[in-house]
């Protein structure tokens, strides 16, 4: 079974915590506010709660979601690749190319995994316009 750590425990992040749960996947969740993090602890009892993602890096989960606001996504993503964590960052990845080079570099010389979530890639709307498009219309 995957032991999956959920970082940011907000809007989007809820949506992560419910579908991880519900496939029994959810190990763990990071969360900097301490009301939060008891809401997260009363809907899912028994995964494991940090206040940190240093922490959270540490205990060597199967995988990360990052679900945090975007200004955090290149800190906190390079934070977990740097401790060997697969990682499936919200998008936008990060706010420059560089940052996201650095990213993919790190992933790439230490054989992680580093994934950027499209919620709507296969969306009938979205495949729609990848045809129409493919067929120059």
């Amino acid at each position: 079974m995957k032991r999956i750590c959920v970082v940011g425990c907000g809007r989007w992040g809820s949506n992560h915590l419910r579908t991880l749960y519900g496939m029994g996947w959810l190990a763990a969740a990071v969360e900097t506010s301490a009301d939060r993090l008891r809401q997260v602890a009363e809907l899912y009892p028994g995964i494991v709660l940090h206040s940190g993602v240093e922490e959270a890096a540490q205990a060597g989960y199967d995988g990360y979601v990052v679900a945090t606001p975007a200004e955090t996504h290149f800190a906190l993503a390079s934070c977990l690749l740097s401790h060997n964590c697969n990682v499936l960052v919200e998008k936008p990845m990060s706010y420059t190319p560089e940052q996201a080079d650095e990213m993919i570099d790190l992933s790439l010389k230490q054989g992680l995994v580093l994934q950027v979530n499209q919620s709507y890639r296969f969306s009938a709307l979205y495949q729609g316009l990848r045809k129409q498009i493919a067929d120059g219309l």
